[in-house]
């Protein structure tokens, strides 16, 4: 995975939790670097096929504005930079319905089935106040 690639993912992941939204900024840092972590451990690192009503507001790199873009894009090679801060346990997956369910897409990734959960961060609110 390139790094245009890698920065796409990182904004399709949390691009749209920004810090104007979220009270706790340290907080949305620390769930910034531990998804890009989470991307440089894992190249093949996917998204979770959506449901049809979340496709028409797909966030990507391209909704960012120029500053919360180079944000990203400077969390991202602030983590590739610390070797220390490439933690190999860390999995991410952003979760998109309010409960777990290995019944229901976009609940619970294949990895983590049956997987213990050891630590969570957020809720988070998006630009559009989504939890």
């Amino acid at each position: 995975m390139n790094e245009d690639q890698m920065l796409v993912l990182l904004a399709k992941l949390c691009g749209d939790v920004t810090t104007a939204n979220n009270n706790d900024k340290a907080k949305v840092l620390e769930l910034q670097q531990a998804v890009a972590s989470a991307i440089l451990n894992d190249p093949s690192l996917q998204m979770a096929t959506p449901f049809q009503f979340e496709e028409a507001g797909d966030f990507s790199s391209q909704d960012l504005n120029a500053a919360d873009l180079q944000h990203l894009n400077d969390v991202m090679g602030q983590v590739k930079k610390e070797e220390q801060a490439v933690d190999p346990t860390i999995r991410v997956f952003r979760r998109e319905v309010p409960f777990v369910s290995s019944q229901l897409r976009g609940s619970v990734p294949d990895w983590g089935r049956g997987a213990r959960i050891t630590e969570t961060m957020g809720p988070f609110f998006t630009r559009q106040g989504k939890r």
